[in-house]
């Protein structure tokens, strides 16, 4: 699951080893920072796996996971997402290319109905 919120950009899938702990990735370690915060849970562990896809991650509980997404989900009191998180010039970029390159998708497979 790709996340885009207000806290950061998140990859969560299901930990190989054990299917009642996620993995949540990021690209940047301040979304990581930042999600614990959020969810009040610094103690949760960030590791730094730069040779790797995404160059952070740490490891939750399944259940935690689904109260912290829960959260993120009441925390939405926004009316435009990209004005929300507007501000961080490299992150601007980033998004806007993702939201270009969905924006494509749409073009396309509308012309194909």
């Amino acid at each position: 699951m790709w996340l885009f919120t207000r806290h950061g950009f998140f990859s969560v899938v299901a930990k190989q080893s054990d299917p009642d702990m996620v993995k949540i990735r990021a690209r940047c370690v301040e979304d990581l920072e930042g999600l614990r915060a959020f969810i009040g849970r610094a103690d949760l562990e960030i590791i730094e796996t730069p040779k790797r896809d995404y160059c952070c991650r740490m490891f939750m509980p399944k259940a935690e996971w689904v109260t912290a997404a829960e959260r993120l989900a009441e925390d939405l009191n926004y009316t435009n997402f990209k004005d929300t998180v507007h501000g961080e010039f490299d992150r601007d970029q980033a998004y806007m290319n993702v939201w270009c390159t969905m924006l494509d998708l749409q073009r396309r497979r509308r012309r194909h109905r």
